[in-house]
């Protein structure tokens, strides 16, 4: 049963677990087959819930890239953090 998620915690949970769903989608698929339905099916919601919270498949794959790359940041981050130094090798 769908449940509709109602407060602020439970949109961004929903969110989160669209683009979890996207970088699913995005690892097994090219740019023609990373649709809205096929994320819709991966994470367990209607199609129209993704419109909910992306209004394009464009904005979508953008907000993915985003947290992609803040992840890869934080990730630089903590290694230089951590004492690592970089080299043009590295």
């Amino acid at each position: 049963m769908y449940i509709r998620a109602r407060r602020d915690e439970d949109k961004q949970e929903r969110r989160s677990a669209i683009l979890e769903a996207a970088l699913a989608v995005w690892k097994d698929a090219d740019w023609n087959d990373f649709t809205m339905a096929a994320v819709a099916g991966r994470a367990g919601v209607v199609k129209g819930t993704i419109y909910l919270y992306f209004a394009t498949k464009e904005e979508l794959f953008l907000a993915l890239f985003q947290n992609m790359m803040l992840e890869y940041f934080d990730e630089v981050d903590a290694l230089l953090a951590g004492g690592r130094r970089w080299s043009p090798s590295r």
